[in-house]
């Protein structure tokens, strides 16, 4: 990711700090019937390729429903907010999910991710056989911020923003 002096508006500083300081979001998934489902996942992003990296059990709910329909939606919190302290700066990210297969090029890279990332997972992701790597390409977000500005963020402007 660049660093923080290098980017051009305080929104896109913003930006750049709650995708790298935070590790927890919000997943929506769509279930067969239509209605949402959330829950929550630790995120990693490639520096390479700007795909966000999710970590889940094959078994879970939201893995079945990604598969089924590969829309989601990650919610992001700002890091270190408190109850009551009003408005949290918050990025959404939308876009498509992909699981790659085991041993490929793309399940490399998300897994070098991961483990950069979350590296006291190493035992446990090289040995559960019911972890899946799931990655998430974005194709548009919403960032609302702690001082009152909100946007959308294209594609095209968030990339280089995920890129290292």
């Amino acid at each position: 990711m660049p660093f923080m002096n290098e980017l051009p508006s305080g929104l896109d500083r913003e930006l750049h700090e709650i995708l790298s300081r935070q590790t927890v979001a919000a997943l929506g998934s769509l279930q067969a019937d239509g209605y949402p489902h959330v829950s929550m996942v630790n995120f990693a992003v490639e520096p390479r390729t700007g795909l966000i990296v999710l970590c889940c059990s094959s078994m879970a709910p939201q893995a079945a429903h990604l598969r089924a329909d590969a829309r989601a939606s990650l919610l992001v919190l700002a890091p270190g907010h408190t109850e009551g302290e009003g408005a949290v700066a918050r990025l959404t990210l939308q876009g498509t999910a992909r699981f790659p297969e085991p041993g490929s090029n793309a399940w490399n890279e998300a897994h070098e991710a991961w483990l950069a990332r979350f590296p006291a997972s190493h035992d446990g992701l090289d040995t559960m056989l019911d972890r899946a790597l799931v990655t998430l390409s974005v194709v548009r977000a919403r960032q609302v911020s702690s001082f009152g500005g909100a946007r959308d963020v294209t594609e095209s402007h968030l990339m280089p923003l995920l890129l290292n």
